[in-house]
């Protein structure tokens, strides 16, 4: 696996509403490769040069998520992308 192919995508949400996403930007750095009991490989990635950081998020516009129960969360994907024969020729 090549760690360079590796993204990570944040997104902070309140209830239903999407406040804010990011993208990591910086190569991610594999630190470690192990296997498991099961002979699993799993590998220890950093992103050194991304933080996620959500400041000036106002929801004090979101009354009606507040008086439904909303909560503030957060979803993260980390996607693979397989480089393809165009990154192979570079």
């Amino acid at each position: 696996m090549d760690a360079n192919s590796l993204q990570v995508h944040v997104h902070a949400y309140f209830g239903s509403v999407k406040l804010r996403s990011r993208l990591s930007m910086g190569n991610a750095v594999t630190t470690s490769i192990t296997k498991d009991n099961y002979g699993n490989t799993i590998y220890e990635v950093h992103f050194y040069e991304d933080k996620f950081v959500f400041d000036n998020l106002d929801i004090s516009e979101l009354d009606v998520e507040k008086e439904l129960g909303a909560f503030p969360y957060a979803i993260v994907r980390v996607e693979y992308r397989k480089p393809g024969p165009e990154a192979l020729s570079k």
